[in-house]
């Protein structure tokens, strides 16, 4: 089945359901952008508190069942397509996403405009996006996540609130858009700095100037010479988007 494949689990949990659309703080004034309408649970709620609702669902079957069960609702939209490639004026995100695409939706999420996020994540995800510098779990998603979002974790729920049970925990999280959030040209620039991971910040420059063919110190011009004894696992999200913004911004070009 399609949708198992991509890693989606329809949420059955009716008191769950209730709380999702409540953290979204929805009003009459606000639209819904909800990512995988699925079997229409979730975005009954939706509809019942928002202006206006857009649902989009990839599976065709799906897609062809919510149009029958979900006619009778004036405020909403559904859509057949790959959220992904979709650009929407919305106020609130609201998703119970497939596993398989979590990645792929971080990226995607840091060129939308929007208020706040509410989402379903695999335990393990969220753990990345939330991860302190150091730890086991901090990679370049977590630097990027923290750079551009404020994340909080609103309830951890257990296999058997979903049809099929995953295997793992999963966790509703929050993002709100930091108000100081840099440009998206630092996410690859980050990316590389963590292809490095377990090196020093100095070798990872070093390396990063020779296949630039310009000199080391060049690269390293405004970079603090106490990060650069460093490992790149061991930066705070912080200093990983100065040195992204200083290595990004054209020196050696």
């Amino acid at each position: 089945m399609k949708r198992r494949r991509l890693g989606q689990h329809t949420l059955h949990d009716e008191s769950l359901i209730t709380r999702i659309a409540e953290y979204a703080l929805l009003s009459k004034q606000k639209t819904v952008f909800e990512i995988g309408t699925g079997k229409g649970n979730l975005t009954r709620k939706l509809c019942a508190s928002a202006k206006k609702v857009v649902s989009c669902e990839l599976d065709r079957e799906l897609h062809r069942r919510s149009k029958e069960t979900l006619m009778g609702f004036e405020n909403l939209e559904l859509v057949c397509d790959d959220a992904f490639n979709l650009r929407l004026d919305y106020d609130i995100l609201v998703s119970n996403l497939p596993y398989s695409r979590s990645s792929k939706f971080l990226d995607w999420l840091l060129g939308e405009d929007f208020e706040r996020a509410v989402v379903m994540v695999q335990e393990e995800f969220a753990d990345k996006l939330l991860a302190e510098s150091g730890g086991r779990n901090y990679r370049a998603i977590t630097a990027v996540a923290q750079a551009f979002f404020d994340i909080v974790v609103l309830e951890n729920v257990l296999p058997d609130r979903f049809t099929p049970q995953p295997k793992v925990v999963s966790k509703l999280i929050m993002l709100e858009p930091r108000a100081d959030r840099p440009s998206t040209t630092i996410v690859k620039p980050i990316k590389t700095l963590f292809s490095f991971r377990g090196r020093r910040l100095s070798t990872a420059l070093s390396t990063i100037a020779k296949r630039r063919g310009i000199d080391r110190t060049e690269l390293q011009k405004g970079i603090s010479t106490t990060l650069l004894p460093r490992r790149i696992e061991k930066l705070e999200v912080d200093q990983l988007v100065k040195v992204a913004e200083i290595t990004q911004s054209g020196r050696g070009r």
